[in-house]
C-alpha cells in the first residue's frame, strides 16, 4: 500500500442524469444501472492507498452511508465547471497526502496496479496521467496550479489528453503516463468492454468486481 491518496469524482447514478450516451442502447434506467454497478465495484475495490476520498455531485443518504461503511471519506464536489471541480478534488486529496491521484468513475477496468504505478510516477514527475483509450484521460495527479492548466482546455472531445500534455509542456512541467485504460461512455465503448472481458469457468467475466458481473448477467451477456 502507498501513502498516497485516491480521489474519485462521481455522479450519483440517477436515471436520465448519468451515461446518457448509453441510453439509446440501454434505456435511461439501464444506463443508470450500469453506472451503479461500476460505482459499487469502485467502492469495494482494494485500492492500494492510505486515503480514499469520494466526492459526489449531490447528497444522498444511502450512497454516502454505503461509501462511509467501506472506509471512504465522503463529501461534495465544488461548484463550477469540470476543471474547477477537478482542481478542488486534487486539493482535497493533497490535504491528506502529497501524492494524490484523481479519477472519475467511467473506467470499470481500472485496477489498483495502475493506480499504484501512477502514484509512484508522481515521485519523479510534476504530474501523472492515466490516458483513456478514446483520447481523454481516466486519472490525473500532481501538485500544480491546475486552474491555470485547464484555462484554455476544451472538455469532452477526443483530443483533451493531448491538450493537457501540450499545456504542461508549455509550462516546462514534467509529465509521466501509465498505459491507457478503457472508459465507457458510448455504445461503441460498451461493445469494446464486452469484447475485452473473457468468460470465466463459472459463466461470469473476469472483470474488476461482482456488481459489473451481475449487471452483465442481467443483460444476458454471461
Amino acid at each position: 500500500m502507498t501513502q498516497g491518496a485516491l480521489v474519485v469524482l462521481a455522479k450519483l447514478p440517477r436515471a436520465g442524469r448519468v451515461k446518457t450516451r448509453l441510453a439509446p442502447r440501454l434505456g435511461i434506467q439501464g444506463a443508470a444501472a450500469f453506472q451503479s454497478a461500476v460505482l459499487r465495484d469502485m467502492l469495494e475495490h482494494a485500492w492500494p492507498v492510505a486515503h480514499r476520498v469520494l466526492l459526489f455531485d449531490e447528497e444522498d443518504v444511502s450512497w454516502w452511508a454505503r461509501a462511509t461503511a467501506l472506509g471512504w471519506r465522503v463529501g461534495l464536489q465544488s461548484d463550477g465547471g469540470l476543471g474547477e471541480r477537478m482542481a478542488h478534488g486534487l486539493r482535497t486529496g493533497q490535504a491528506l497526502a502529497r501524492d494524490t491521484l484523481l479519477i472519475g468513475s467511467d473506467a470499470p477496468l481500472l485496477t489498483g496496479a495502475v493506480v499504484a504505478e501512477a502514484l509512484a510516477l508522481l515521485r519523479v514527475a510534476d504530474a501523472v496521467l492515466i490516458p483513456a483509450l478514446d483520447g481523454g484521460f481516466a486519472g490525473i495527479g500532481g501538485a500544480l496550479p491546475w486552474e491555470e492548466v485547464w484555462r484554455d482546455l476544451r472538455w469532452s472531445h477526443p483530443g483533451v489528453a493531448a491538450e493537457v500534455r501540450a499545456a504542461l509542456s508549455r509550462r516546462g512541467w514534467c509529465l509521466e503516463e501509465t498505459a491507457g485504460v478503457m472508459d465507457v461512455d458510448t455504445p461503441d465503448d460498451l461493445d469494446s468492454l464486452l469484447r475485452s472481458l473473457v468468460p470465466d469457468r463459472l459463466g461470469g467475466f473476469a472483470s474488476r468486481g461482482r456488481h459489473l458481473n451481475a449487471w452483465l448477467r442481467a443483460q444476458g451477456a454471461a
